[in-house]
C-alpha cells in the first residue's frame, strides 16, 4: 500500500473516576488505475515478471480493472 495517508489521534477522558485515554489510527489510499507519465515498471506478477505501468493503466480503460479507495481505522483504550 505504498502512498497511503494516516492520521494517529487521541483522547483523554474520566469514567467513573479514572483517566481512559483511547488512540485512533485512520489510513487512507486512493488506488488509480491510470499513470499517464507511464512510470516504473511492476513486479506485480512474481520475480523476473515486469508489467507497464500504462499496461496496468489499460486494465481500467478496458473496464476490467476500477479505481478504488482503501480506508479503515481502528482505536485502542488505554487503562480504564
Amino acid at each position: 500500500m505504498n502512498g497511503y495517508q494516516y492520521d494517529v489521534s487521541g483522547v483523554s477522558t474520566t469514567v467513573d473516576g479514572k483517566t481512559v485515554e483511547t488512540i485512533t489510527v485512520s489510513v487512507f489510499k486512493r488506488y488509480n488505475w491510470g499513470n499517464v507519465a507511464g512510470g516504473e515498471p511492476r513486479s506485480n506478477v512474481g520475480p523476473g515478471h515486469l508489467i507497464e505501468q500504462n499496461d496496468l493503466a489499460q486494465l481500467n480503460a478496458d473496464g476490467l480493472a476500477q479505481d478504488y479507495n482503501v480506508w479503515g481505522s481502528y482505536s485502542y483504550n488505554l487503562g480504564g
